[in-house]
């Protein structure tokens, strides 16, 4: 019934506003709250049952974030393709970077544009493409009312395989200090032959790697890269 809803709210947008207004629109948001999407679910006893299945695989964080991606990415099929779609996600309570990284993994967001407060988002201004909220730090500008000057620019020549097992993220908090001060962009290991060009160096969770990932980095390898591993 709710997405009903939306759907027919999406479909009059599009026929009496977005026309109208396209040329000084930026795109549309359709989110903006806590990157922690756990804090906006209300659970049932049925849907708390639901959900330990996934407890030994998932943090609940991660299992809320899916859940509402799934959703945006139904009424995002709504709206024509050439409609800029957004998330403002407010970082600003998540108080690890480790949770950050996970909850932001770029892989989950397609076909969302990312805007994104909060401290880690200024800390790694170059980790994935994403705008600014509220602060200027950042390499594609930002969102906000108050202005900036320009932010940070610079060629990233290195980056960090996010681990696709649960076991790299233990040793994920130390790869960070090591990395202290450096500009790195962060790449998933699902779409690391499309996003390696450009980076000379990779940095690896021996833990977290698959088979797969594995071979996808002697493919990096062989096109003349560096991978220092961490075991």
């Amino acid at each position: 019934m709710i997405f009903a809803s939306h759907t027919l709210a999406i479909h009059h947008f599009m026929e009496t506003l977005w026309g109208p207004f396209q040329e000084k629109s930026e795109g549309v948001s359709l989110y903006k709250g806590s990157l922690d999407f756990s804090q906006d679910f209300h659970w049932t006893v049925e849907e708390l049952q639901e959900y330990q299945p996934f407890t030994k695989s998932q943090s609940r964080p991660l299992f809320c974030r899916d859940c509402l991606l799934e959703y945006l990415k139904r009424l995002a099929s709504c709206f024509s393709y050439e409609v800029p779609l957004y998330l403002l996600l407010d970082a600003s309570e998540i108080t690890e970077e480790t949770t950050y990284f996970q909850l932001i993994n770029p892989e989950a967001f397609p076909p969302f544009n990312l805007i994104i407060k909060g401290k880690y988002a200024e800390k790694y201004p170059f980790a994935f493409p994403h705008l600014g909220w509220d602060h200027g730090n950042n390499p594609l500008g930002y969102y906000g009312e108050i202005p900036y000057p320009s932010g940070p620019s610079q060629k990233i020549r290195q980056a960090l395989l996010l681990p696709q097992k649960r076991e790299g993220w233990d040793f994920f908090p130390y790869l960070l200090k090591e990395l202290e001060g450096k500009a790195f962009k962060v790449i998933p290991e699902s779409l690391l032959t499309y996003q390696w060009e450009g980076i000379d160096e990779l940095f690896v969770i021996a833990a977290g790697v698959t088979v797969l990932g594995m071979r996808k980095i002697a493919g990096f390898r062989a096109a003349g890269g560096i991978d220092t591993v961490y075991n």
